[in-house]
Parts: structure tokens; C-alpha cells; sequence
């Protein structure tokens, strides 16, 4: 690993220009350093570690916006999920890098800063609601500091076996933030990165940085590197997510669903009908107002949120679903928040479980709940059109073709549905089933 120390502009230039092609880079505010002085790079995870359910939700939609996003219904590895929530402000496996030295310039002259901001606004029924935004910027460092420009070579990088996910290549990187930057991702780490892999370090002052970043078009504007989202489909399909309570009944505060930096906020008295702020409701506690006789009648079980987020949804056996369904007709699933499909952002239309009901030919429908939430009211609430299946001998369903399905042909959106049967399934097989109420339930799978 080359050390150097570039004290102006045409240094910097010309130390940068022996790495032209096939290398990686990477800026920061502070150099970390090993005992021996060698520089200590290491994951978000390693750094502040991992909440798994926070981590299960905020993969899942990941995983959904990168559906929409790509136009693809495939499945996408958990490189690249996680590698697209690194680059969005959640924690993951990798460490960021841009094939731009001009970008990791910025980065090593500006200062991530962070804090709360509460806004007073209104939702669209003229209803107050306290909000938490997350909201971040980089302001510009003292130009006499010193800042630290990383090299990594691709091909070091191969021989040590680490990984570089080239962000721009999973979608069409338009408008998005990683084309914004020229965004990489070293990875998956479970340690520090090799040594082997960091070709030279580079000390500047930060004045030189900037000097640098400007020179390539890259000035004070965080905008320029963090598109808002009225530019990135991705941001906003985040940022589209529930607001969630926070606070106490008596000073209702609410959060975002995912706890992402905002580097584009601006205070607004009005929010719209597509944002939902909500308080903890279950559809099972009102369902005797309303006048759909199969929500009347069929068993309700409740479960937590993170059910909809885990990842087995592969087909298995479910006995004890069976057996559920043969003695009642159907039953739902409800679950405790409100799931956001993407491609539905503009809508005040989330799922809340999933709904399954008996029919003909000895058929079954699996559908989902479906909640209308504008603001922080609850409207009403449904069942969308599901897919048919029909159980073998062994009690593992099979899809079983009507006209009357769904024609969206997204099988991983109903392949989560059926994830949920085998949560139920799971925990009736452990008893971990509570009575409520006559045709209410609880499952708790711990």
C-alpha cells in the first residue's frame, strides 16, 4: 500500500491519475488505523451493529423496491439488497466506495451530520400530527483539516475474494442516488477489509478536497450527490413507508417506517392522502360494524409485523392449516402494522395480512387484507382478488388456475402470502396460540 500526502491540487491530480482504470475509491473525515498503522476498514454492521427485525423489514422492502424499480420480478440476492440499503442510510455488510476519486473527494472534505427535527403539520382531513424526521447533511470541514482518500484495486480485491457490486448495474440508474455518486459496494465483510485489497491511502488537506470535487462538477449542493426524492423513485418509494406512533396517546409523535436520513427536508403544513400516520389498530376489534358477512364470521388470528418479513416462504407441508380450514371455512391473518407495496405509493391502500377463504371444487382463496388508511384515518378495509390452490394428500398446497385470480403475475407478492401460513402453521404445531375472544386469536411465535 502506497502512503502519500498531496498538499495541493496538481499533487493530489497527478497522484490520482496512476489509478485511472480499475480502481475503487473511498473518502472520510478520520483515518482509522490498525496498531501496526495500517488502515482499519470496516462495515456499518461491525461498527454499530445489527437490529434483526429492523434489519428483516428493511430488507423486505429493499427487496420490493428493487422489484419495481428493475421492472423485474426476480429474486434478488441479499448482496443486493443490502447493498442498496447501505446506499440509503441503513446499516449493512458492505463499505461504500465510488469508481468517482472526485466523489470520495466530497466525501473527505464534508461532515456527515444528523439530528431530529419535529414538524407541527396537518394531515389531509385538517387532523395534527407531530412528526420525527431523521434529517442529515454534510456541511464542509474546516479547510485546514486533513481529510483521507482510500484506493482499492478490483483486481486485489478478486485475489483476496471480496466482492464489488456495482450499484448502477442492478437497474437502470437514472435519477438514482448510486448513479448520482458512481456507487460501488465492497463486500459481504465479516471482518475488516484485507489490507492487500487497499491499494495507496491519500492525505490532503480538506481545502484540496473540495478544490478537487468542485473541479469535477461536485460543489457545496448535497443535492448534486443525494437527489431528493422528487428525482429518486427509489428515496420515495422509502419514504412512502407508514409513519408509525412513537409517542405517548397523549402526545402522539410519529416516526417514519424505516429510519432513513433526509437529506432533502422541507417543513410542509399539508401532507397528503398517501401518507398514512398511524396509531395501533386491529381490524378484528371493529369488524362487528361492518357489513361484509365474511368478516363477521371467520376467525381472526393476530400477529406481529415481522411475520410478513421473513424470508421461508417455500413450499412445505401445513397440516395444522389444513385442519384449520376444514373445521372453519377460512380465517385471517391480521397482522399488526401496514404493509406498503411500492407500486401502490401514490395510494392510501396498504395489506394487513392475509385472508383465506373456501371455494368450490374443494379449493381454496388466499388473498390480502386490504386497509384504507389516508392520514391518520382508517376508512375501511377489504379483501384484494387472491390466487386459488388446492391441497395434495401430504396438506402442501398447490396452485390450482381460475379466472377468476389475480392477474398480476407477481408470484413473489403471493408467495409471501403463503409465507404466512406457515408462520400460522408453525406456531399451531407448538401450541403458541392464544384465545381472545370467540372467533379472536393471537399467535406468538416466540
Amino acid at each position: 500500500m502506497e502512503s502519500l500526502t498531496c498538499a495541493d491540487f496538481a499533487a493530489l491530480s497527478t497522484a490520482l491519475s496512476a489509478f485511472e482504470f480499475g480502481y475503487l475509491f473511498r473518502g472520510q473525515t478520520k483515518h482509522y488505523a490498525h496498531p501496526d498503522g495500517a488502515p482499519s476498514l470496516t462495515t456499518s454492521f461491525q461498527r454499530q451493529g445489527c437490529i434483526p427485525p429492523l434489519m428483516r423489514k428493511c430488507s423486505y422492502y429493499a427487496h420490493e423496491v428493487l422489484c419495481v424499480a428493475s421492472g423485474s420480478r426476480q429474486e434478488f440476492d441479499t448482496a443486493k439488497t443490502q447493498a442498496l440499503l447501505q446506499h440509503y442510510g441503513w446499516r449493512s455488510f458492505f463499505i461504500d466506495v465510488s469508481a468517482n476519486a472526485a466523489v470520495a473527494a466530497w466525501f473527505g472534505s464534508h461532515s456527515f451530520r444528523h439530528r431530529t427535527v419535529l414538524e407541527l403539520a396537518e394531515d389531509c382531513h385538517d387532523d395534527p400530527a407531530l412528526l420525527a424526521h431523521d434529517v442529515a447533511d454534510y456541511p464542509i470541514r474546516e479547510l485546514s483539516d486533513i481529510g483521507h482518500m482510500y484506493v482499492f484495486s478490483l483486481d486485489a480485491l478478486a485475489r483476496v475474494g471480496v466482492g464489488a457490486v456495482d450499484l448502477t448495474a442492478i437497474v437502470d440508474a437514472s435519477g438514482f442516488r448510486f448513479a448520482a455518486q458512481d456507487a460501488w459496494l465492497l463486500g459481504e465483510l465479516t471482518g475488516p477489509l484485507p489490507l492487500q485489497a487497499v491499494a495507496a491511502h491519500i492525505e490532503s488537506p480538506v481545502a484540496v478536497l473540495i478544490e478537487y470535487a468542485e473541479h469535477a462538477g461536485f460543489g457545496d449542493d448535497v443535492r448534486r450527490l443525494f437527489p431528493p426524492r422528487s428525482e429518486d423513485p427509489i428515496l420515495a418509494s422509502f419514504l412512502s413507508l407508514p409513519w408509525v406512533l412513537a409517542g405517548s396517546d397523549s402526545l402522539p409523535v410519529f416516526r417514519r417506517g424505516l429510519p432513513l436520513p433526509e437529506y432533502d427536508f422541507k417543513a410542509k403544513k399539508g401532507h397528503g392522502p398517501e401518507e398514512a400516520f398511524v396509531t395501533p389498530f386491529w381490524v378484528d376489534t371493529d369488524r362487528s360494524q361492518y357489513e361484509s358477512e365474511w368478516i363477521k364470521k371467520l376467525p381472526f388470528y393476530r400477529t406481529v409485523e415481522q411475520a410478513q418479513y421473513q424470508t421461508n416462504s417455500d413450499p412445505a407441508p401445513i397440516p395444522h392449516v389444513r385442519s384449520l380450514h376444514d373445521s372453519s371455512g377460512g380465517f385471517v391473518i391480521e397482522l399488526e402494522g401496514l404493509i406498503r407495496h411500492p407500486e401502490l405509493a401514490k395510494s392510501f391502500e396498504y395489506g394487513k395480512g392475509v385472508v383465506v377463504e373456501h371455494c368450490d371444487g374443494g379449493r381454496i382463496e388466499l388473498s390480502e387484507l386490504i386497509v384504507e388508511h389516508p392520514g391518520r384515518q382508517r376508512r375501511g378495509f377489504g379483501s384484494s382478488r387472491g390466487w386459488t390452490y388446492r391441497f395434495d394428500d401430504t396438506s402442501c398446497l398447490h396452485r390450482a388456475h381460475s379466472p377468476n385470480d389475480c392477474p398480476c403475475e407477481n408470484t413473489l407478492r403471493h408467495e409471501r402470502h403463503f409465507g404466512l401460513l406457515l408462520w400460522l402453521n408453525d406456531c399451531l404445531a407448538r401450541n403458541r396460540v392464544r384465545r381472545i375472544a370467540d372467533a379472536s386469536f393471537e399467535l406468538d411465535p416466540n
